[in-house]
């Protein structure tokens, strides 16, 4: 099973080596269900243009950084 990707991780597209934050995640529910997305729009962090993409495949990406997984500072 492919790795998930999750909103506000940092990913690089591969073919061009742009990385980027996704900011939207586009899933369908079927009869009360979620399925796997299906889509990621990715907002590009060097300024150049397209300045965001949607990804149809997850296979083009490459995590760099899942804030989610970040370990927490003890308080």
């Amino acid at each position: 099973m492919p790795f998930m990707l999750y909103h506000d991780d940092i990913v690089e597209e591969i073919a061009t080596k742009r990385q980027g934050k996704i900011d939207a995640i586009d899933r369908y529910i079927i009869e009360g269900r979620e399925m796997p997305p299906h889509q990621w729009r990715v907002h590009f962090l060097d300024g150049n243009e397209p300045l965001s993409q949607y990804f149809i495949k997850q296979e083009d990406l490459r995590l760099v950084k899942c804030p989610h997984m970040q370990p927490r500072r003890a308080s």
